[in-house]
């Protein structure tokens, strides 16, 4: 709470309208349920300091279900581009969706990777500038 407290300070403001938990996988999320994370959301959202919880995850399908489970969130974030578009992230983008949770991608363009070494026959035809 002393953090969030801060957090408010620190951006001049009654509230924040889309809190998130960064950076999820198995071990941080254990690490977060051992600090109450659940009952502090409730808290701060009861009290009408943030208006969406939601969370950033970088794991596996199987704890992401569980956090996905856990809690009411209103959305989470997940890495999702044209490489990286295995079955775990598909099967979590779709499941999130099916429990009406929000999903913002990040990461779409692999950190700009997907951006070097573009073929010539796409640069020559247009649809693509530098």
């Amino acid at each position: 709470m002393n953090i969030f407290k801060i957090q408010l300070q620190n951006f001049n403001v009654d509230f924040i309208d889309y809190y998130m938990l960064h950076g999820l996988n198995r071990s941080s999320w254990d690490k977060m349920l051992e600090f109450n994370v659940l009952e502090f959301l409730d808290s701060i959202k009861e009290s009408g300091k943030i208006i969406n919880a939601g969370f950033s995850f970088h794991g596996d399908k199987e704890t992401f279900k569980e956090i996905i489970d856990s809690y009411d969130w209103d959305f989470c974030m997940i890495q999702y581009n044209f490489l990286d578009e295995e079955i775990s992230r598909t099967e979590g983008l779709k499941y999130a969706a099916s429990k009406d949770v929000a999903v913002i991608v990040m990461e779409p363009f692999r950190g700009g990777n997907l951006t070097r070494n573009i073929p010539d026959e796409v640069q020559k035809s247009g649809t693509l500038q530098k």
